[in-house]
């Protein structure tokens, strides 16, 4: 079984499913002449426990490290633009993630089940958290949106258990249905930003939060955005 890859010089993309379901696979070197990490590239390598990826990169695919069940370590290099969908899918040891400002597209369920995840740090270029970008992700304790966030999709941050600080930037205008429920750990006071425009529904239900202050026009607010059982002042 392979155990250990390396990749030659003048190799521009790692196709796609190149060492998907290797399971014996624990050392990889990259090239500085890669580009594009391709979809399924490392899916199910789950003997791979990190890897680094060269500042060449720009694009990591759909499913590229999905399923890596070992994967705890794993640097964004910064000029990487674009994170696939599932990219980064039940992975289940990794701890922490910091997307550089290059990063402006982060696929839906990108982080999906990533048990282990306590921090996620966001580009100050990224504009949407996508649907179910860290739905389960039941250790993840803080999140840094960065500064150009406009939308959180639907259930983005659904039973994300130990999610307890939240401070939302200007920017935001849109909060998905189900985005945070089942956060029960949420803080109980939260300040929303000036941009904010609409609630969707469901979107802190069962979550402990008492008070919220709106620093803009208070947003559109949908069926029990809130939840049936919290109380909320404005």
């Amino acid at each position: 079984s392979l155990q250990t890859a390396s990749i030659g010089s003048g190799v521009e993309e790692l196709a796609n499913n190149t060492f998907s379901y290797c399971d014996a696979l624990e050392n990889v070197t990259l090239s500085d002449t890669i580009h594009t990490v391709g979809s399924s590239a490392f899916a199910y390598c789950s003997s791979l426990q990190a890897i680094v990826l060269p500042d060449s990169v720009r694009v990591i695919g759909d499913n590229a490290f999905s399923r890596c069940v070992l994967l705890s370590q794993i640097t964004i290099p910064a000029g990487v633009e674009s994170i696939g969908e599932y990219a980064f899918y039940d992975c289940d040891a990794l701890t922490g993630i910091v997307l550089p400002d290059s990063v402006t597209t982060l696929g839906s369920r990108a982080f999906q089940n990533c048990d282990a995840l306590t921090y996620a740090v966001l580009s100050d270029n990224l504009e949407a958290v996508n649907a179910y970008t860290f739905y389960e992700c039941v250790k993840l304790e803080t999140v840094d949106f960065g500064s150009s966030i406009t939308e959180i999709g639907e259930h983005a941050f659904y039973h994300c258990y130990q999610l307890t600080d939240l401070v939302f930037p200007d920017s935001l205008s849109t909060i998905g249905r189900y985005a945070f429920c089942y956060c029960p750990n949420v803080q109980k006071n939260i300040t929303f930003g000036k941009g904010l425009t609409r609630i969707g529904e469901n979107a802190f239900s069962n979550c402990n939060i008492r008070y919220m202050e709106f620093t803009g026009d208070a947003p559109a607010i949908t069926e029990n955005c809130f939840g049936e059982d919290n109380f909320v002042a404005f």
